[in-house]
């Protein structure tokens, strides 16, 4: 039974029923701590199945998936009464999908969600709904811009910001230049805060190595022609080009550099959102065979990650792609924030978020849920050791380093080339 207003409680309350009817009637049942727990934990995964990202969309929900199946053996090996399930919807890349689709989970009962892959995205979900309840959201959004919004403490990220991503770019660019050193780099990027956001902190880091910057030049997704803004990019026959977009814009975008005869996509580097494999049928394939890109990935050589790989390519259902382990990590991070709080209330999750990261706590990898189910009911504070790294939320709720995968184009597939740790 829900209720939606303070009046629903007070008619109970008049109508006598028990103090103890009334709390479970709002939902966020539980215990205290070190007592057996008696709740389900709903995650909600707004994805992209659809629209511009829409190849994001069926491997994350996978992801989150299972975790939830990780999380629900973890708590019953650990002798919990705790449950969890994942409810999950459409964000169709698009804000106000978006938010419709956080408030239809969140009708179904979730109180954590995961997933938005944009901005515009996550904020419409903030101001219309999660901000207000106090419900947490991980999104797999990585624009730097979505800090300056107060978010009343409710947004953590596990995929790395992209204030670290333009690190990884610029550390990628110099290692094929040699050296940034009055090397000139040409910046084009979609108009919006991804875009925007990668353009200025690749800017402003390739300048203080002593490079040249030409441009950035930003264009609008919805212009008729691309070909002056195709045409300043490769003006003056530039070192290198970079590049922070969305596919279905990016395609248009490469027919016009392709249409120049001047374009060399050896000279290519692109940001995550464009790190797609093999190369979708918007985007013409001979702008990308033998470009480079960037994209969140797991540190080399850990067991998480192995275990993870493992886990995951052997479940039915869509094949690895960007972002699956921090999405993986975020529904994590849900199930064992209940855990600590002993609820699926969301203001007590939030409050655990914190409390569940960090180098001062207890280690522990999913593949040890149990025993960190186990500490946490006993007070003990943990620091969970994602697939995607070591948990270590900063102020800002943001991973405060990123290990990123570089990789490159051959025959229409990615292919790794190495890993590129970045820190602030």
């Amino acid at each position: 039974m829900r209720f939606s207003s303070a009046r629903g409680l007070r008619a109970l309350a008049v109508a006598g029923l028990p103090a103890m009817l009334i709390a479970a009637a709002c939902g966020g049942g539980g215990s205290s701590a070190g007592g057996s727990l008696n709740f389900t934990t709903t995650i909600g995964d707004v994805e992209p199945f659809t629209g511009d990202l829409g190849a994001l969309g069926g491997p994350a929900d996978k992801a989150v998936k299972l975790a939830v199946d990780q999380l629900n053996q973890a708590a019953k090996d650990a002798g919990l009464g705790a449950t969890f399930k994942v409810v999950s919807a459409d964000t169709q890349t698009d804000p106000q999908a978006a938010l419709s689709a956080a408030r239809k989970v969140i009708d179904e009962g979730a109180t954590c969600l995961t997933g938005p892959a944009t901005t515009p995205e996550s904020l419409a979900i903030l101001k219309g709904v999660t901000k207000a309840r106090k419900i947490t959201l991980l999104p797999s959004a990585t624009s730097a811009k979505m800090r300056l919004t107060d978010d009343g403490g409710t947004i953590f990220r596990t995929a790395p910001p992209d204030n670290l991503q333009a690190l990884a770019l610029v550390t990628a660019v110099q290692s094929q230049l040699g050296s940034a050193q009055g090397k000139t780099v040409s910046i084009g990027y979609q108009n919006s805060p991804y875009g925007e956001g990668l353009a200025n902190t690749f800017k402003d880091a390739w300048t203080k190595l002593g490079g040249k910057i030409q441009g950035p030049v930003g264009y609008d997704p919805n212009q008729p022609t691309y070909d002056s803004e195709a045409a300043k990019i490769l003006a003056n026959h530039p070192d290198a080009y970079v590049f922070a977009d969305f596919p279905d814009t990016f395609g248009k975008v490469a027919a016009a550099l392709l249409r120049t005869g001047e374009f060399d996509p050896s000279k290519l580097f692109v940001s995550d959102a464009l790190a797609v494999s093999p190369i979708p049928s918007a985007i013409p394939a001979a702008a990308l065979n033998g470009a480079h890109a960037t994209n969140a990935g797991s540190p080399v050589g850990t067991p998480q990650a192995a275990d993870f790989d493992k886990l995951y390519t052997s479940a039915p259902g869509p094949g690895r792609f960007a972002l699956d382990d921090n999405n993986f990590d975020a529904a994590i991070l849900c199930g064992l924030a209940a855990i600590a709080a002993g609820s699926n209330d969301p203001a007590a999750i939030n409050a655990q978020m914190r409390k569940i990261s960090g180098p001062d706590g207890q280690p522990f990898t999913f593949t040890q849920l149990a025993g960190a189910m186990k500490a946490l009911r006993a007070g003990t504070q943990i620091h969970y050791m994602g697939v995607s790294g070591a948990i270590d939320f900063d102020a800002k709720g943001d991973t405060s380093t990123g290990t990123f995968d570089l990789s490159t184009w051959k025959n229409g597939q990615l292919t790794l080339d190495r890993k590129i740790d970045a820190k602030p």
